[in-house]
């Protein structure tokens, strides 16, 4: 359990550690940070003076540590664009972005569940078909051009919606919808795929218990023991003309036809079981 919890642990930091330099690098390839964030006509020493207080004329390497240094400590320096601390930004915003993330797994829900088990139910079906091409366009749907037309449809052409900003549940809509479209499509296959293996283990238990040998099973434990119950029952029973003396001889003749009887049932139950038996045992060609 230890070495488990230790793996995992090591396994997070790298993750965090992977992270941290993906993000670093990035904001390194898209060009020189600081000429992205100054006016157009600025000078040169203006903007050598402004690399050279943020630090960015230092050596790559230099920058990297004090970066890590800084992300370690819970330090994410300041924005360029607001000029203020990045974290206090990220956290400011960060009730936003789990409002609208909650809102999306909510529409993928109640999206997707339904529309996998429909498809599954009515396979091969126009609903099956509309279904599965529904699903295919959704994870195929880029979400920036969904984004895009739900912007000219419903802010722009009918004016229903806000096209940005927060504060009420029409800023939700399209946004929600974008997030939700790739997801639901990606769900619901999913779910179709698994109701369908289901319905398919199903029928395959289903042939493997034959109806024919429950009838055999059941004979052979009933048949055997109806004599011994049938004997028993007669001998508890009290019988009068065993009885009565007058008549002697209609007795046993009586008493042997229930012996023979019982013999017949007896060898009849042997032979169904022995028979059955056979059949669960011969191997099938």
């Amino acid at each position: 359990m230890r070495r488990y919890a230790a793996a995992r642990l090591a396994q997070a930091v790298l993750v965090v550690l992977l992270s941290l330099t993906a993000v670093f690098g990035m904001v390194r390839l898209g060009g020189d940070p600081v000429l992205l964030f100054l006016p157009m006509d600025i000078q040169a020493k203006d903007v050598n003076a402004i690399r050279q207080q943020l630090g960015f004329n230092d050596p790559l390497l230099v920058q990297y540590a004090r970066f890590m240094r800084g992300a370690l400590q819970g330090d994410f320096g300041q924005s360029l664009r607001y000029r203020r601390d990045a974290l206090g930004l990220v956290l400011e915003r960060l009730p936003a972005t789990l409002t609208l993330a909650a809102t999306s797994i909510a529409l993928t829900l109640l999206v997707a569940v339904p529309l996998g088990l429909l498809t599954a139910v009515r396979r091969d079906t126009m609903v099956d078909h509309v279904g599965t091409i529904a699903m295919v366009l959704g994870q195929a749907t880029p979400g920036f051009w969904l984004g895009l037309m739900l912007i000219y449809l419903f802010a722009v052409h009918l004016r229903w919606l806000p096209t940005g900003g927060t504060g009420s549940l029409a800023h939700l809509v399209m946004p929600s919808v974008v997030l939700a479209a790739f997801f639901s499509a990606r769900v619901a296959r999913l779910t179709r795929s698994a109701v369908l293996d289901v319905k398919q283990l199903w029928r395959e238990t289903a042939q493997l218990i034959p109806c024919n040998h429950i009838p055999g099973g059941a004979l052979q434990g009933v048949l055997p023991g109806e004599p011994v119950a049938e004997r028993a029952l007669e001998q508890d029973r009290p019988s009068l003309d065993r009885a009565d003396p007058a008549e002697p001889d209609e007795d046993a003749e009586q008493q042997q036809r229930r012996d023979q009887r019982a013999d017949r049932q007896r060898g009849l139950g042997d032979g169904l079981a022995h028979g059955d038996s056979e059949k669960r045992i011969r191997p099938s060609r």
